[in-house]
């Protein structure tokens, strides 16, 4: 069997991290016969792709030990081989600081997901596309083309409940350009720039696909969560019952807290029992 052999970023990204990782410990000739494994594995699963192990959640996509501490992720079809991540179990967050191994086996993860929602698009076109989001970012979409014209990128920001009537602001540029991943819009409240969240999309999240999806059918394309204005409210809601409960938790007595904090046993110390349970036993149990 002829495999054409791709890489995705992640792997690329985890295979350096390994490599980098015996580099930086002085072990180079380990890293030299890491690099020699992954070549020989490689070109043992073109020849007999289906003997890698499967995955216990994806059937489709299968490892090879590249040593007793690493492992190599890929998925194959009928004519390409694609590596998907890199595992070394010395690079776990259970054993050691970096996480960059166990990001790039998620990224690899989100990579399967979307290519299972494509997938499910092309076979059942939806009417609307509804993307888990908050409506105020749907801004975003003047900047998302399935073709994209310009080389250069813009990044937007939004104003969330700073317009009239509390409507979401942004600016469009004189002349259109469309955003390249990874990106990661921002919405905050003009009035208190401490509350504001981030919305990142890398070119392999669902939803950025999705979009892009959507965009190439001319499929309308719908953000369904609350928007931020409401968000930021409840937050500054939360804020005020926090902040009364302080206050009146300040001002009651030392007995009133303990039987706020625990009423059973504050009457069984009024009946002279150190125990609830025995004097609960006692009262309505005997």
């Amino acid at each position: 069997m002829n495999l054409t052999v791709q890489w995705k970023s992640e792997a690329i990204e985890g295979f350096f991290n390994i490599v980098d990782y015996y580099l930086e410990n002085g072990w180079n000739q380990a890293a030299l016969n890491f690099r020699e494994n992954v070549d020989k594995k490689i070109d043992a699963i073109i020849i007999f792709p289906g003997g890698g192990r499967p995955t216990k959640i994806f059937k489709n996509v299968r490892y090879v030990l590249i040593d007793k501490h690493s492992r190599m992720y890929y998925m194959y079809g009928e004519e390409t081989l694609t590596i998907l991540a890199f595992f070394d179990a010395r690079q776990h967050p259970a054993k050691a600081p970096s996480k960059r191994c166990s990001n790039s086996m998620a990224s690899a993860t989100t990579v399967l997901v979307t290519s299972a929602l494509l997938k499910a698009l092309a076979a059942n076109p939806p009417d609307v596309m509804v993307i888990k989001a908050p409506t105020s970012a749907e801004g975003l979409l003047d900047f998302v083309s399935s073709t994209v014209g310009s080389s250069q990128s813009s990044v937007g920001s939004w104003q969330q409940g700073g317009g009239e009537e509390g409507k979401t602001q942004h600016s469009s540029p004189s002349t259109q350009h469309f955003l390249t991943p990874p990106i990661s819009a921002l919405i905050y409240n003009p009035k208190d720039i401490k509350q504001a969240i981030y919305l990142p999309f890398a070119e392999f999240s669902p939803e950025w696909q999705a979009m892009l999806y959507a965009k190439e059918k001319n499929i309308p394309i719908r953000f369904m969560d609350l928007p931020m204005t409401l968000s930021f409210a409840l937050d500054d809601q939360e804020k005020n019952v926090i902040q009364r409960k302080m206050e009146v938790e300040e001002k009651i007595t030392k007995e009133e807290q303990q039987f706020r904090q625990d009423p059973m046993g504050y009457l069984a110390h009024l009946a002279g029992y150190t125990d609830s349970e025995r004097w609960w036993e006692v009262m309505f149990k005997s």
